[in-house]
């Protein structure tokens, strides 16, 4: 009975222990992902630097292409998913065989299916590979280079789906909470541009076609140094559904080697349903230590199962010693 006694004691305290860490490790992980949620870029306007010579292996100009422009269209949704096509018109050499992707910093995945080459108006099929570190994300290869002249341009059309939400491209505004800062990075190119645009589609719904100062004030749209360094303007597209969107234009000509194109602005958060990114890691940490506990609770079960059925045959063999023994004084 003793040792039964010491399991239920033991068993009370590691119960404890374990509801102390499901606690501290919630309350913990909570914090964590809370603050990587409002986490937002404090300097506004202070834009990358252009990459150092030393800091990637790959030739200049391993396009073996002159690139003319680079245009990217995203539709960012109310929960900061969205869909990127980035387009990139070139003019290949004799030893053209397809691009290579700087990073991406937005979480994304390409479509391989709706990814293509157009040239002299016919698609070329791609093989893209991954290669995902901090010096370039992608290839693109042409699946057939033969068919591809030297000096006839070509067009390649990429296209993926983007969460900007989980890196943080889109974020609740720390200073401001009412406000979210969009930072729409785009990769570097290691060549000279002729010029790079970006056309965004916002999550914004609008009533008229012309765009004024007033209504983007209403949605206390900031660009702060942004038409500093680039052109921007606001229009509006009409979807699908028949409703209007709010686009944002965002150019710049005559781009160096290497040039940032880095897209900073603040908007009204009420446009937006921002996810809480720190849900599925709470619910992940849980559901371990929850295993956890139900494995070491499991455990504890079969020991005071174990004990409770060798204190019974223990018992049983008292008793029928005892039984034995007053037999044979009897029988004396």
């Amino acid at each position: 009975m003793t040792f039964l006694k010491t399991i239920k004691k033991h068993e009370i305290i590691l119960l404890t222990f374990i509801f102390l860490q499901l606690s501290v490790s919630s309350i913990f992980v909570f914090g964590l992902q809370l603050s990587n949620q409002i986490s937002e870029r404090e300097s506004l306007g202070v834009f990358r630097t252009p990459l150092n010579e030393n800091s990637y292996s790959i030739a200049d100009n391993n396009y073996e292409a002159t690139i003319h422009w680079v245009k990217t269209n995203i539709t960012v949704n109310d929960d900061a998913s969205g869909t990127v096509t980035m387009m990139v018109n070139c003019t290949p050499n004799e030893d053209h065989i397809g691009l290579y992707l700087r990073p991406i910093e937005e979480s994304h995945e390409i479509n391989k299916e709706t990814s293509y080459a157009l040239y002299q108006g016919e698609e070329r099929e791609l093989n893209i590979s991954a290669y995902d570190n901090q010096i370039v994300s992608h290839y693109v290869f042409l699946k057939n280079t033969s068919l591809v002249e030297a000096g006839n341009p070509i067009l390649y059309i990429i296209n993926y789906e983007a969460d900007f939400f989980l890196n943080s491209q889109i974020a609740l505004y720390k200073t401001d909470p009412e406000l979210v800062v969009l930072s729409l990075n785009r990769p570097y190119w290691d060549v000279p541009l002729d010029s790079q645009k970006l056309r965004l589609v916002l999550p914004v719904t609008v009533t008229e076609e012309n765009v004024t100062q007033n209504y983007l004030d209403s949605l206390k749209i900031d660009l702060a140094d942004l038409s500093t360094y680039y052109n921007v303007s606001f229009e509006t597209e009409e979807q699908s559904n028949g409703k209007l969107k709010l686009v944002m234009e965002v150019s710049k000509t005559n781009l160096e080697p290497r040039a940032p194109f880095d897209i900073y602005f603040y908007i009204t958060k009420s446009v937006f349903n921002l996810p809480k990114v720190y849900n599925w890691a709470v619910i992940l940490i849980l559901s371990i230590l929850l295993v956890a506990f139900l494995i070491i609770f499991a455990r504890i079960v079969f020991l005071r199962e174990s004990a409770e059925k060798e204190n019974a045959i223990f018992q049983e063999k008292i008793e029928n010693f005892s039984n034995n023994l007053t037999i044979e004084k009897k029988e004396a």
